[in-house]
């Protein structure tokens, strides 16, 4: 039993060989025959669809979008009310510049005209963690929805180097908060159950979750011993979590002079991620490190190009926009808001969505022959701008300041009048003081106090690098 028939096959549509099939991908073949889960159909359309050129595939989304439109306007009070202010059917909608005309969706939309967004066609919902520190959110969808979410998910996986036969060791923090509510009864709960993260997760890749306390420097040496086990009991394995997490998971393990066996991948997942923190995971664990990108409401809109350190995105199932704030039309410079539309999920349609992050399209193309390329910069409000200089994004800064190998962790903090606050934990740093304070200085920040700490004071679950509290510090990307 190979378990790489999706490798093999290259997504072909034909009946599949059951001799190259294991157990695992016979079951996901047969619940797709016979239940309303088609993550194996929609598995094949995508290795079929990454294939087509950048003119089939824009095809493709455009269609998808006026599908969708259509469907929005017929089905929910909120886009039939949103059309009609802005004076449109959705087939007036002639191009994507004509598409650009609709209001950008944003997240306190969302919270509260949620029932005026449903199309009443939902199974179950998902709701986000809120580890970011906005409230959360919730979305409903169907199981088609569902069933591509599942099969974007795989497919990222098999980009990494994993098959059906991987175990997946996933670090989580302690207080994550399940996303699985509203399950009705009989098959219905089962089905849900399955492709919700949980079952699914479990019994088709093999996960196993291992949870932490916090993202404190110095990981407690049983629980290090403990996770170094776990790890080192599969010869054929991927590591996944957030990258904060598994940055410190590396130097602990590095500190520690344990052999560690060779991991598949590193996958990123939930979080931006450094390069500099990238390398060196990648470095303590001898593996190639991917970074997965997405959001609860939206599910998997990018992942990493093997052979760059950018996003290549998922065009076939998102239509994303890079824009201005304000009019939401697109930008030119660097960082724009990204906003993304979900193509499948009827349930609840997210046209123009703001995720609360920015980015930007690369237009110049990747070797690798794959979809646009999306570099995130990490979350909108922590892009600030210093002495009439462009933009900064919290990506740029963790370049600079990560650059440093002896800095494990920091966090940059606007006090009020142009003054910032940097705290950085790390190995005698100190003594790199002023080459801090010099990248600090040319990056603009002439304003800083900078202070040299065992630990940070934040008990978080998820990294915030920059931390902006007076919100007129963040910079509006049209300026």
């Amino acid at each position: 039993m190979s378990g790489k028939y999706f490798k093999i096959c290259g997504g072909a549509l034909k009946t599949p060989g059951w001799e190259m099939m294991n157990n695992k991908e016979k079951l996901l073949w047969l619940l797709d025959k016979t239940t309303p889960l088609k993550t194996w159909s929609f598995l094949e359309d995508l290795q079929r669809t990454e294939k087509l050129s950048a003119s089939a595939i824009s095809d493709l989304q455009w269609a998808r979008l006026q599908e969708l439109l259509e469907f929005a306007y017929r089905k929910t009070a909120f886009y039939r009310q949103r059309f009609d202010r802005i004076g449109l059917r959705p087939s007036d909608l002639k191009c994507r510049e004509d598409f650009a005309k609709i209001p950008l969706l944003t997240r306190e939309e969302l919270g509260q005209h949620r029932a005026q967004i449903k199309s009443g066609e939902s199974d179950f919902f998902i709701r986000s963690s809120g580890s970011t520190g906005r409230s959360p959110s919730q979305t409903h969808v169907d199981f088609k929805a569902a069933s591509q979410k599942y099969a974007v998910y795989l497919r990222h996986l098999l980009r990494s180097g994993w098959d059906f036969d991987t175990k997946i060791i996933h670090f989580l923090p302690s207080v994550y908060e399940k996303k699985i509510v509203d399950r009705e009864n009989g098959i219905k709960q089962l089905l849900s159950t399955f492709v919700q993260n949980e079952i699914a997760h479990a019994f088709f890749t093999s996960r196993e979750v291992l949870f932490y306390d916090g993202l404190s420097p110095i990981i407690e040496k049983e629980k290090l011993k403990y996770y170094f086990k776990k790890i080192n009991a599969f010869k054929n394995v991927i590591i996944m979590g957030r990258g904060s997490f598994l940055g410190l998971l590396a130097h602990n393990l590095r500190m520690s002079g344990w052999a560690i066996v060779k991991p598949r991948a590193i996958v990123n997942i939930g979080e931006l991620l450094p390069e500099p923190l990238a390398q060196r995971i990648a470095a303590v664990f001898d593996a190639p490190v991917y970074n997965i990108y997405g959001s609860a409401e939206l599910s998997y809109i990018a992942g990493s190009c093997p052979q760059k350190s950018l996003l290549h995105l998922n065009e076939e199932t998102h239509y994303v926009e890079t824009v201005k704030d304000g009019d939401g039309s697109s930008i030119s410079g660097k960082w724009g808001n990204i906003v993304v539309t979900d193509l499948f999920n009827h349930s609840m349609p997210l046209i123009r969505y703001q995720v609360g992050d920015v980015g930007h399209i690369r237009q110049d193309g990747c070797g690798c022959g794959g979809s646009r390329l999306l570099e995130v910069g990490g979350r909108q409000e922590a892009l600030i701008k210093l002495n009439g200089r462009d933009p900064i994004s919290e990506k740029e800064i963790c370049d600079d300041l990560l650059d440093f190998e002896n800095i494990w962790q920091f966090k940059l903090e606007f006090r009020g009048n142009g003054a910032y606050k940097l705290e950085i934990v790390g190995d005698n740093v100190h003594c790199h003081q002023e080459s801090i304070m010099g990248r600090l200085k040319a990056m603009g920040f002439d304003k800083v106090s900078v202070n040299f700490t065992e630990r940070l004071d934040d008990h978080v679950d998820k990294m915030r690098y920059v931390k902006v509290q007076d919100m007129s510090s963040a910079v509006n990307v049209s300026r």
